[in-house]
């Protein structure tokens, strides 16, 4: 077996070692499942953005982001928050980890669901015990998973349901507070995490 060949098979092996580590971290501090409400649904029509942060690893070629049908929300009521992610280059990943963090005394999440153009993720969960939700992805497939320019991929769909009055932030994880919950993108056949932007969500609530 060439050098090439080693790489090809050593690189998905330890993106699965990674994974299972951030699974068992997290497993560990959860001592309950979150309980679901149901919720209505509707479409998601508004790309919800506010201050950009940039991760410090280079020229992002992704961007994390959230969209809502409304970033103002009463109290008590559900609304339907969709993770997407956008390639602004050619890429092809080989996993994804997304951590999206979340204050529980402003605001309960339930009803995580996914959608089919990605595969099932290895693990997901909402944490309340982290102030989490996490959505941790493998790519089995040889190829990785492709993005072109501009194509959006939904990473995560969930329900949010204001506790109180004021508002609330949604962001993603990235390691500066807790290194055991690190949102990233590996590349495919690198084993290289690959630069982003994020997008938080602020949500005024009446």
């Amino acid at each position: 077996m060439n050098k090439k060949d080693y790489l090809k098979y050593l690189l998905p092996l330890v993106a699965v070692v990674v994974i299972i580590e951030s699974i068992v971290l997290i497993t560990g501090m959860e001592e309950k499942e979150k309980d679901f409400v149901p919720v209505n649904e509707e479409e998601v029509v508004e790309s919800a953005m506010v201050e950009e942060q940039v991760p410090p690893a280079g020229e992002p070629v992704l961007s994390l982001s959230f969209a809502t049908e409304s970033r103002m929300m009463e109290k008590g009521k559900d609304y339907e928050v969709e993770v997407n992610l956008t390639a602004l280059d050619d890429v092809t990943l080989d996993s994804l980890e997304v951590y999206v963090t979340y204050d529980p005394e402003a605001v309960e999440l339930s009803e995580l669901t996914f959608d089919n153009d990605l595969p099932d993720p290895v693990f997901s969960q909402v944490s309340e015990k982290k102030n989490m939700v996490v959505a941790n992805y493998m790519v089995v497939a040889s190829g990785g998973y492709m993005m072109d320019l501009s194509k959006v991929t939904s990473l995560m769909t969930f329900v949010v349901r204001p506790l109180r009055p004021g508002s609330f932030d949604l962001g993603f994880a990235t390691g500066q507070e807790d290194k055991t919950s690190v949102t990233m993108f590996v590349g495919n056949g690198s084993g290289q995490a690959l630069p982003f932007s994020i997008n938080d969500l602020n949500v005024e609530v009446e």
